[in-house]
């Protein structure tokens, strides 16, 4: 089963599985408060950024991932992110939950067993000047997305 979000803009929002559904439409919401709060500032959502192509919990249906890129505060240019990046949100259908993590650019790739999150993130996070590329790749494991380094704080 699938959803729409008639209600959070003019033209209807994407479809997907009620619980992914429901804690985008708490991300969205609480979204709108906060653009709000700079100056009765308006938000406006690209539903283009959404990407519902991978099962990352394994319960058979697609998690929707969100860059926060498709979100423009009418009165906030630096809203959505910044030189450090943007974050991408994963709102998971197995408990609708959402994990986020700051990027500047991500990939899904697909081995065997599970599917690969590759980030490009800022380069302090590899200890480096933040022009310089640095990456990282997670798998979701027992409810986390883990890599070599560790787990991600959430």
């Amino acid at each position: 089963m699938v959803v729409g979000f008639p209600a959070l803009a003019q033209n209807a929002g994407p479809q997907m599985a009620p619980r992914s559904a429901t804690a985008f439409a708490q991300y969205v919401d609480a979204s709108r408060t906060e653009c709000a709060s700079f100056d009765d500032g308006v938000l406006a959502i690209e539903y283009s950024q959404i990407d519902q192509t991978t099962d990352f919990d394994g319960d058979g249906l697609a998690d929707a991932i969100f860059d926060s890129a498709g979100l423009n505060c009418s009165t906030s240019a630096s809203f959505s992110g910044g030189t450090g990046g943007t974050i991408l949100s994963i709102f998971l259908s197995a408990d609708g939950g959402t994990r986020q993590m700051q990027m500047q650019g991500y990939q899904i790739l697909h081995s065997r067993r599970v599917p690969i999150l590759l980030l490009a993130l800022h380069g302090s996070a590899c200890d480096r000047y933040g022009y310089q590329a640095c990456f990282a790749a997670y798998s979701f494991v027992d409810g986390s997305f883990v890599a070599a380094g560790g787990a991600v704080r959430e």
